[in-house]
C-alpha cells in the first residue's frame, strides 16, 4: 500500500513538472514568435546586438525546456508502467 502511494506521488509530481514545462514552452514560443515578427517587419532594432543575443538565448532556453519535457514524459511513461506492475 505504501509503495503504491509513494509511486502515485511520483507520478503526480512528474505530471505537474510536465505541465510547468508546457507552460514555459508556450511562453517562450510566443516571445520568440514576437521577436521574429519584429525582425520580419523591421520593427526590431536590427543594429542592436543585444536583440540577437536575447533571441538566441530564448531559442536555447526553448531547446532545453523541450528536452526536459521529453525527459519528463519518458519518466512518466516508466512510472505508469511500473504502476501497472505494482497493481
Amino acid at each position: 500500500y505504501l509503495l503504491r502511494k509513494e509511486h502515485e506521488k511520483k507520478i503526480r509530481k512528474a505530471e505537474k513538472d510536465i505541465e510547468l514545462c508546457e507552460k514555459q514552452i508556450e511562453i517562450l514560443e510566443h516571445e520568440i514568435a514576437q521577436m521574429q515578427s519584429g525582425l520580419a517587419t523591421g520593427a526590431a532594432e536590427l543594429s542592436n546586438p543585444e536583440f540577437y543575443k536575447l533571441l538566441q538565448t530564448k531559442q536555447s532556453e526553448l531547446e532545453k525546456t523541450l528536452s526536459e519535457w521529453e525527459r519528463l514524459h519518458s519518466e512518466l511513461d516508466a512510472l505508469e508502467k511500473e504502476k501497472l506492475e505494482l497493481s
